[in-house]
């Protein structure tokens, strides 16, 4: 950043501001207590940069014009930095390490770890498409959302008639039959094809460190469209 631009305090501020949660532009403009309007410049710097991503709901049309943008630092590492080191360096660069690994063990599941396993989930939805899991290739992968409800992953098929939920849980516990349910409710709310209307096979992909309980593996044994991922990765604990 000191090679690419002058005030690099602000980047900075910005960046921190996106680790801590901050993902939308009014959000990260007030952090910044300047107008949203002075934000753009500022954005499309660190994009450019290729530290930043904009990210907007896999189901718009016109992903470039769309005002439901969030902002994603992209490289895992500088995300986990600037959440849990840049914000307490005065105490760590006199030795004292308590503060910020108090942030750690409450945050660091929740802020950080669960972000990350989202985007290893996404990844493994694709590698599920190219195996013809869905009967279709999926053209987009992405998180969706409107102002009450959230997915973590969602696939769009090539055929228009296929949509692909994913919920990712990197809990101990084991998943049960009420995610599903959760997820299936949501899935009305997803827009997709040539109108709200048109027919669509839906597939539900549960991803879950912790595993899944006995009646919602039965419910997968039965239900094509219902597929449990335990192991996103080989060794992964």
């Amino acid at each position: 950043l000191s090679h690419e631009v002058k005030d690099v305090g602000s980047y900075f501020t910005i960046l921190k501001s996106i680790a801590a949660g901050h993902r939308r532009p009014s959000a990260i403009a007030a952090q910044m207590q300047i107008p949203q309007t002075s934000l753009s410049k500022l954005m499309t710097t660190l994009m450019e940069l290729d530290l930043v991503e904009r990210r907007v709901p896999v189901t718009e049309k016109q992903p470039e014009k769309s005002k439901k943008s969030l902002y994603y630092i992209k490289d895992h590492f500088l995300a986990f930095w600037f959440r849990f080191v840049y914000p307490y360096r005065s105490s760590l660069s006199l030795q004292n390490m308590e503060e910020a690994m108090a942030a750690i063990r409450r945050d660091f599941i929740t802020a950080h770890v669960a972000l990350v396993y989202e985007d290893i989930c996404a990844e493994k939805m694709q590698t599920m498409a190219m195996e013809g899991l869905f009967g279709t290739p999926l053209f987009r992968i992405g998180r969706w959302w409107d102002p009450s409800t959230e997915i973590d992953v969602v696939g769009l098929g090539t055929d228009e008639s296929t949509l692909v939920l994913g919920e990712c849980k990197f809990q101990i516990r084991p998943v049960g039959t009420a995610v599903l349910q959760s997820l299936r409710e949501k899935a009305s709310r997803v827009a997709w094809g040539k109108d709200s209307e048109t027919p669509r096979t839906i597939h539900c992909v549960l991803f879950s460190r912790g595993g899944f309980d006995r009646n919602l593996r039965e419910i997968a044994a039965s239900d094509p469209t219902v597929h449990l991922v335990e192991h996103v990765l080989p060794g992964m604990i």
